[in-house]
């Protein structure tokens, strides 16, 4: 499972931005991690629901005043992936995040991807914000956005010029990439490509 910020009416216009058919993911709790960082930063926040009416029923059914859990962002995410070697080397090479956890040399030993504890034999980074970003060697077929549980994976960059040098460096690494898309509403600019079991990844920053 994984998550990413809601981009409402804009979804038709990121979709365009993508290369290729988006093609799920599994969580993972062992580890106590930092609260996540201000992600959003500098950038504007997304317009909440408003309160329901006076005297009506609760939005959504669930009580206005009070939210069930009280949580301060996400902690971590983690994908399934078909290859965890592949995988590991893709991400390695576009992000570049220290390993804070690395089982994948022990996938093929007895047990190890069914065990929480040796983290199904797939790897954790760190990204700069503390929070985690996993990876599950489970999969057996390509992802496929349009089945419940992920839809794609954004992470930020701090300005529109990390875009564009982001463009150019997956150029160079033969990476194919959508172009810098503008969600105004949003107040973001995206920038997609797809990792090795074509999930949609996501580049995005503040506008301006």
């Amino acid at each position: 499972m994984s998550a990413v910020g809601e981009l409402s009416g804009d979804q038709e216009a990121e979709a365009a931005a993508r290369t290729g058919d988006e093609r799920d993911g599994a969580g993972i709790g062992e580890p106590r991690v930092p609260r996540l960082a201000a992600a959003m930063r500098g950038r504007r926040r997304f317009a909440q629901a408003p309160p329901p009416a006076p005297g009506g029923p609760p939005a959504n059914g669930y009580p206005a005043a009070m939210a069930l859990v009280n949580s301060s962002g996400f902690a971590h995410v983690r994908l399934t992936v078909v290859d965890i070697a592949r995988s590991k080397s893709f991400y390695d090479s576009v992000f570049g995040w220290p390993v804070a956890i690395d089982e994948s040399g022990h996938v093929d030993e007895p047990g190890v991807t069914d065990s929480p504890e040796r983290f199904f034999g797939g790897t954790v980074y760190e990204t700069p914000q503390g929070t985690l970003f996993g990876l599950r060697p489970v999969g057996s077929e390509g992802f496929d956005s349009t089945h419940t549980g992920l839809d794609h994976l954004s992470f930020s960059v701090a300005r529109q010029a990390d875009l564009e040098a982001a463009a150019a460096a997956l150029d160079g690494a033969g990476i194919t990439h959508g172009e810098i898309i503008e969600l105004a509403a949003a107040g973001m600019a995206i920038l997609s490509f797809q990792d090795p079991d074509d999930i949609n990844i996501e580049l995005t920053a503040p506008l301006g």
